[in-house]
């Protein structure tokens, strides 16, 4: 994830040192739906959610999927920059596991073996995000901004299941191969969470007069605020998805 978030910043900081172009069409406002999904990344230095029983040593990062629509507005404000505004549905769910070294019984014999926490965080609700596009050519375009989102849905599922040796062994203690399954509501969740927004744009005009575009776009979310309060577990994502962007042409009565 480090060296993702290091290319992309790169590629925009290239993005935005390129000469803007000498002619452009004047720009008129945007309306629009936007689609796509998150490659969610948690980093996270924990060892339990707070009041929710478990022994792993401390969990460091997850990985989820998940997708997202938004509506959205852009508004000019000269031929150079959009000042846009996004507001929808975003998941932010993520699994977090972390391997641990165990005894498991194989054939009523101790053996060695590793078992593997796992917290499966869901976590998805509302999102708004205000951006500013800066017009790198005629269509092609590089923009920052923020993301703030209220927490609508945080559940977790936790469990503890023997990954070696594979499809055999069993927990000395409980004799099964999985243990400690807990689910519920995440306990002293923030109510909103928020993070830094990069990303780039190209818009593909549908008919002559470019009044409907469809939109490639993708982004990445660096995340500032932790998801409870208690510990350090901060959630991000590199998003990417299409637009359908409509831009009337603006009506002059005579």
């Amino acid at each position: 994830m480090k060296n993702s978030t290091l290319i992309i910043f790169l590629v925009f900081a290239s993005l935005l040192a390129m000469p803007a172009i000498a002619q452009v069409d004047t720009l008129r406002p945007r309306y629009g739906l936007s689609a796509g999904a998150n490659s969610n990344y948690h980093f996270a230095d924990f060892r339990a959610i707070p009041g929710v029983p478990n022994c792993c040593p401390v969990f460091e990062n997850g990985y989820g999927f998940a997708p997202y629509a938004v509506a959205l507005i852009e508004y000019p404000i000269n031929d150079l920059f959009l000042l846009g505004l996004k507001a929808g549905y975003s998941n932010e769910s993520a699994i977090l596991t972390k391997e641990e070294q165990t005894t498991v019984m194989v054939a009523l014999k101790e053996t060695n073996g590793v078992f593997e926490h796992e917290i499966n965080a869901k976590l998805a609700g509302i999102v708004v995000e205000p951006t500013l596009a800066y017009r790198l050519t005629s269509d092609f375009y590089a923009f920052a901004g923020f993301q703030a989102g209220f927490i609508l849905q945080k559940d977790f599922e936790q469990i503890e299941r023997i990954v070696k040796p594979e499809n055999t062994g069993v927990f000395i203690d409980t004799r099964t191969r999985e243990r400690n399954y807990q689910t519920g509501e995440i306990p002293n969740t923030q109510i909103f969470t928020g993070g830094v927004k990069l990303g780039c744009f190209y818009e593909l005009p549908m008919n002559s007069k470019k009044t409907f575009l469809i939109v490639p776009e993708i982004s990445i979310n660096i995340g500032l605020i932790d998801i409870v309060k208690e510990v350090s577990w901060k959630p991000s994502a590199i998003s990417a998805g299409i637009s359908l962007k409509y831009t009337p042409f603006e009506t002059v009565y005579m």
